[in-house]
C-alpha cells in the first residue's frame, strides 16, 4: 500500500512520488482540490483501490461530489464528541444524499482527553449508524498533553462498551489498540496497515499470542501503568478433542463421523484407558487448557467417569458432547457435573416425533430434555445446543428458540450441514438466506429482552456469502474449525484437524507435533487461499469459509468455498 500526503505532492512529478502497489492512500491535509483531482485522474488506472483519508473539515461538498462521481473510497477522521460539532449533520447528510457507499468513519481516540469526553463515543456510533454509516474504525492516538488522562483500564471499559453499540448495523475495526482486550477479537483485526512501531511496546507474553503479527501492541503512553492483568494473549491451540468411541446409540444420517472413522459403519477399534490417560498427560504438558470428550457417544464408555476425574485432577477444563440418552437419573447427572465445565447436546428436531425419526430411538427427545434439566440443577456452568440447519429446522427455528429459552440454554449453535464426500448436494444455496433472516430476528428479541443466550452459525460460513454486516452479526467465523484453534484425536488413535477431515496429522501423544504438522500449518496459513480471500479485510474472522466444504466442491482444500460471493465485499476497504 502506498501512502502520500496531498500537501507534500510535487506538481511536476506525480509518478516520481509513487511506487508500484495495488492500493494508494492519499492523506487529504489541504484544500488544494485541483492537485488532488489531477492526481486521482492521473493514477486511476494504476491502482485497484484509491482511498482519500482526512479530517472531516477537508471533505467539502465539492470533494464529496468528486468522490461520488469517481466512486473512490474515503475515510473520514472524526473525534469522539463529533456529534456535538455544528457541521456534523450537514456533512453526513451530504454523504447520504450523494450515495457515497465506499466510506469508513475513523473515530480518533485521544486518551489525554477527559473520561467524560471518551464516553461520548457510544453516542457518536449510534448517531453514525442512524445516518447509514456501516463501517467504523477506532484509532488510538498517542498524543500526550499535561493534565488528566484516561487510565488503560478506563480506556478498555469505554472501548469494550463501544464495540457492541449498533452491533447489528455496523462492522468495526481497531487500530493501535491491543486486540486481546476484546472478546472474539478476530473481527476487529485490520491487516496490512503500517504502524509506527516506536509508539508501541509489547510484553513478553505477547510473543505467544496468535494475533501478534497483526497487533501493534500497547501504546507507550501506558508504559508506566500496571497493565499486565489486562493483556491476555490469544492462545493458538486452545482445545484438544478426544473421540472416545466410534459407537453410538443413535443413527443420525448426517453425523460428522460418516466423513471419517464411521465411513464403513461403527464398532471399530478404540483406544484403551491408559492410552487416553497418556494423551491427557501430554495435553497438560503442552499448555492446552481444555479437553473435550465426544464420540460416537462417550457415555457408552464404561471408563468415562474415570477419565473425567483424571482430566479434572490435571487441572484441565473438561467438556462433554453427548446425546444425553444414557444419563440415567439426577444422581448420575450430579456425578458427571462434578467434573464438567460445559456440556453440548445436539437437537435435530423441535418435537419428539421428528427427533425419533432422525435418531431411530424412542423417547430420545424427552430424555435429552430431562438430562439438560438434571445437569443444570447439578450445577454445570455452560450448556450448549447444536442444531443442524436443515430446511425443516430453519422453517421452525422459532420453536427451537422458545424451547431453549424455557430450558435456559447458555449457547445455541446452528450448524452448517457438512456433506460426506460422496454427497454433492451443497448446503446453503437455498437455506442460508432464510436462516440468516430468522437468526437476525431472534437475536433482536434476545437483545431486546436481555436473554442470556448466545446464538451463532458455526462450521464456518464465508462472510461474503451475503451482506457481510449481517453475516458478521450471526456467524462465529472460522476459528473453531479447520485446525485454527483445536484438533481432534479419533478412536483409531491418530490426530486430525477437525471431526470431518479424515487426514492423519500425527501421533495422538505428540500434541506439539500434530499441531505443527505441515498440513495443519497450511490450513491455518492464508497463503494457499483463493486470491480474493487473501485481500479481504474480513479474513481474520472468516478465514476463507469452510475448507472441507471447499474440498467437497472442488477436490482441493484451498479452493473456493461454494458459498463465497466476492461481489459482496468489494466495498469493504479500511
Amino acid at each position: 500500500m502506498n501512502c502520500i500526503k496531498l500537501s507534500k505532492l510535487s506538481n511536476n512529478s506525480l509518478k516520481k512520488d509513487l511506487s508500484t502497489s495495488e492500493r494508494l492512500n492519499i492523506l487529504v491535509d489541504s484544500n488544494d482540490y485541483k492537485k488532488l483531482y489531477k492526481l486521482v485522474d492521473f493514477v486511476k488506472n494504476d491502482y485497484k483501490v484509491i482511498q482519500l483519508e482526512g479530517k472531516s473539515g477537508f471533505f467539502s461538498n465539492e470533494l464529496l461530489d468528486f468522490i461520488s462521481e469517481r466512486k473512490i473510497f474515503c475515510k473520514i477522521n472524526i473525534d469522539t464528541n463529533f456529534t456535538e460539532k455544528k457541521n456534523s449533520f450537514n456533512l453526513f447528510s451530504s454523504i447520504s444524499k450523494k450515495n457515497i457507499m465506499k466510506l469508513v468513519v475513523n473515530i480518533l481516540i485521544y486518551p489525554d482527553k477527559k473520561l467524560s469526553d471518551l464516553k461520548k463515543i457510544d453516542k457518536t456510533i449510534s448517531w453514525l449508524s442512524k445516518n447509514n454509516i456501516n463501517k467504523i474504525q477506532f484509532t488510538l492516538c498517542d498524543r500526550k498533553r499535561p493534565g488528566e488522562r484516561a487510565s488503560f483500564e478506563q480506556l478498555i471499559n469505554v472501548l469494550s462498551s463501544a464495540r457492541y453499540v449498533s452491533f447489528s448495523k455496523v462492522i468495526k475495526k481497531v487500530n493501535g489498540i491491543p486486540y486481546c482486550i476484546f472478546s472474539d477479537p478476530e473481527e476487529l483485526v485490520i491487516r496490512d496497515l503500517s504502524h509506527h512501531k516506536e509508539r508501541y511496546f509489547k510484553l513478553d507474553k505477547c510473543k505467544k499470542c496468535s494475533l501478534k503479527n497483526n497487533c501493534s501492541g500497547i501504546p507507550r503512553i501506558y508504559k508506566n501503568e500496571k497493565i499486565d492483568k489486562f493483556i491476555k494473549p490469544e492462545k493458538k491451540l486452545k482445545e484438544v478433542t478426544i473421540e472416545l468411541t466410534s459407537k453410538c446409540n443413535f443413527g443420525c444420517k448426517f453425523c460428522f463421523n460418516k466423513a471419517s472413522f464411521a465411513k464403513d459403519g461403527r464398532g471399530g477399534d478404540e483406544m484403551g484407558t491408559e492410552k487416553i490417560k497418556k494423551i491427557i498427560d501430554q495435553i497438560k504438558k503442552s499448555g492446552v487448557s481444555v479437553v473435550r470428550f465426544t464420540g460416537g457417544e462417550p457415555l457408552l464408555r464404561s471408563d468415562l467417569m474415570e477419565l473425567l476425574l483424571y482430566t479434572r485432577n490435571k487441572g484441565l477444563k473438561v467438556r462433554l458432547n453427548t446425546n444425553g440418552y444414557l444419563i440415567r437419573d439426577y444422581e448420575h447427572a450430579k456425578k458427571l457435573a462434578k467434573y464438567l465445565d460445559y456440556v453440548l447436546f445436539s437437537f435435530h428436531a423441535y418435537d419428539f416425533k421428528k427427533e425419533e425419526k432422525i435418531t431411530g430411538v424412542k423417547n430420545s427427545f424427552q430424555k435429552k430434555i430431562q438430562a439438560i434439566k438434571w445437569l443444570r440443577k447439578a450445577g454445570v456452568n455452560t450448556i450448549r445446543i447444536n442444531t443442524v440447519a436443515s430446511v425443516d429446522n430453519i422453517k421452525n427455528l422459532e420453536k427451537f428458540y422458545n424451547l431453549f429459552k424455557e430450558l435456559k440454554i447458555d449457547s445455541w449453535a446452528t450448524n452448517r450441514l457438512i456433506p460426506v464426500f460422496d454427497d454433492k448436494c451443497i448446503w446453503g444455496k437455498k437455506e442460508l438466506g432464510l436462516l440468516v433472516k430468522k437468526l437476525v430476528k431472534i437475536k433482536e428479541d434476545i437483545n431486546k429482552n436481555n436473554i442470556p443466550l448466545r446464538l451463532h452459525i458455526v462450521n464456518a460460513v464465508p462472510l461474503c456469502a451475503m451482506n457481510p454486516i449481517t453475516m458478521n452479526r450471526v456467524c462465529i467465523g472460522g476459528r473453531s474449525v479447520d485446525g485454527h484453534e483445536r484438533f481432534v484425536i479419533d478412536p483409531r488413535g491418530f490426530a486430525k484437524p477437525i471431526y470431518y477431515i479424515d487426514k492423519n496429522i500425527g501421533d495422538a501423544c505428540d500434541i506439539k507435533g500434530s499441531w505443527e504438522n505441515n498440513f495443519m500449518k497450511s490450513l491455518r496459513s492464508y497463503v494457499n487461499l483463493p486470491a480474493e480471500c487473501k485481500k479481504c479485510s474480513l479474513l481474520e474472522k472468516c478465514k476463507g469459509g469452510n475448507r472441507y466444504c471447499a474440498f467437497v466442491a472442488t477436490g482441493n482444500f484451498f479452493g473456493k468455498d461454494p458459498l463465497m460471493n466476492y461481489n459482496n465485499i468489494n466495498d469493504f476497504v479500511w
